[in-house]
């Protein structure tokens, strides 16, 4: 639905996450004895993550374009658009989620104690 605003706020919100996560990879350098140990804490669930985000962000910027097509007049349905995102949404973006949620949960931790001891 933040695509309402012209898509402007799903790509701010991906800008802003990469920033954090940049912060985070540079912070974890400094402070870890190996920037591999942020990878490994990152990586199981950040494949999940991440596409999930994207497409989030995807949608939100078709709607954004919808938005702005229909302003200039063109013959654009946005409930269409809106059910369209709303189903990608929950066939694609939820299950990731929930999935990455899982992984974050059970087997991040094991897969950091077992490579990083």
């Amino acid at each position: 639905m933040l695509g309402l605003l012209f898509g402007l706020a799903p790509l701010m919100f991906d800008v802003v996450n990469g920033f954090i996560l940049g912060l985070l990879a540079v912070a974890s350098a400094k402070v870890e004895a190996a920037p591999f140990s942020f990878l490994v804490k990152l990586a199981p669930h950040g494949v999940l993550e991440v596409p999930a985000m994207l497409f989030s962000v995807a949608v939100g910027l078709r709607e954004g374009v919808a938005m702005i097509r229909k302003l200039r007049g063109e013959e654009v349905s946005l409930k269409e658009e809106a059910k369209q995102g709303l189903r990608l949404f929950v066939r694609l973006v939820l299950p990731l989620l929930l999935l990455a949620a899982v992984v974050e949960a059970f087997l991040t931790p094991l897969i950091v104690s077992l490579v990083l001891g």
